[in-house]
C-alpha cells in the first residue's frame, strides 16, 4: 500500500502553546547554587506533556543521542550551563539529564543554546530553529517539523504496523532578497555559489567536508559567503 504523510499541525500546535505558556523561575544565579538548589530550580521549571511515542514508532528528538551544548538563560544573560542536551521537537524544549532525571527548558527559560559554532534560537511562537551561519549579509537556517508516516502492509497477510514519526528538515539561505531553499547535499550547497560552485565543491572534497555536518557547513559559508551571487 502506498505510504503517505500528514503533518501533526493541530496536535503539535496544542502541545507548543501548552508548553510555551508555562511559568518561568526568575532571579536565579546558577553560579551560586549547590546541588540541592540546582535540583529545586530544575524541578520548579520541569514540564511534561503526553508523549507521542506512546502511539507512534520513531523519535521526537532531533539528535540520535545527546550532544554537548551551552545553555544561555533568558532572564540572567550572564549565566550559562554546559551540559549534554537533546531537542524535543514535540515540546520544543531542550532536555537535560541531571543525576538520572530529565529536565526541560523552553523558550520561556532560554535565550539561546550553542552547539559548537551553531546556535538554536526561538521564534515568537516558542519553536526553536537552528542558526548555522550568520553575518550582516545573510543567514543559513534549518527548521524542523514532525510528520507521521503510515507504514505499508499487505491486508490479510500482515498485521497493521504502527504509524511512524518522521522529522522533516528544511534548510535555506536568507538574504535581503528573500529565502532560497536548498538540499543538504554537496551539489545543493555548491549550487548556491553560482559560478564559484566548482571551487566550493572542490574545497569540500579536498577538506573532506560533509554537507550533513553543521560545523563543516559553517566552514564553507565562512570561507565563501563573499562569492554568493
Amino acid at each position: 500500500m502506498k505510504k503517505y504523510t500528514h503533518t501533526l499541525t493541530l496536535a503539535l500546535f496544542a502541545f507548543a502553546i501548552s508548553f510555551y505558556s508555562t511559568g518561568q523561575v526568575s532571579g536565579y544565579n546558577l553560579s551560586l547554587m549547590d546541588d540541592v538548589d540546582l535540583q529545586k530550580f530544575l524541578s520548579d521549571i520541569d514540564v511534561s506533556t503526553e508523549d507521542l511515542t506512546k502511539y507512534y514508532d520513531g523519535s521526537v528528538y532531533l539528535y540520535k543521542k545527546p550532544v554537548k551544548a551551552t545553555l544561555h538563560f533568558l532572564n540572567t544573560p550572564s549565566e550559562k550551563i554546559t551540559a549534554s542536551i537533546n531537542l524535543n521537537l514535540q515540546k520544543s524544549s531542550f532536555e537535560v539529564l541531571v543525576k538520572e532525571k530529565t529536565f526541560s527548558f523552553s523558550a520561556k527559560d532560554l535565550n539561546k543554546v550553542d552547539v559548537g559554532p551553531i546556535s538554536f534560537l526561538a521564534k515568537n511562537n516558542g519553536v526553536f530553529y537552528k542558526l548555522i551561519f550568520e553575518n550582516i549579509h545573510l543567514k543559513v537556517i534549518e527548521e524542523y517539523q514532525l510528520e507521521v508516516q503510515s507504514q505499508s502492509h499487505i491486508i490479510g497477510y500482515e498485521s497493521k504496523k504502527n504509524d511512524r514519526i518522521k522529522i522533516k528538515k528544511s534548510i535555506y539561505l536568507e538574504t535581503r532578497k528573500g529565502r532560497t531553499f536548498f538540499s543538504r547535499t554537496k551539489k545543493g550547497v555548491s549550487k548556491l555559489f553560482g559560478s564559484q560552485s566548482k571551487k566550493v565543491k572542490d574545497y569540500m572534497s579536498s577538506k573532506k567536508l560533509s554537507s550533513k555536518s553543521d560545523n563543516d557547513l559553517f566552514d564553507v559559508f565562512s570561507k565563501f559567503y563573499p562569492t554568493l551571487e
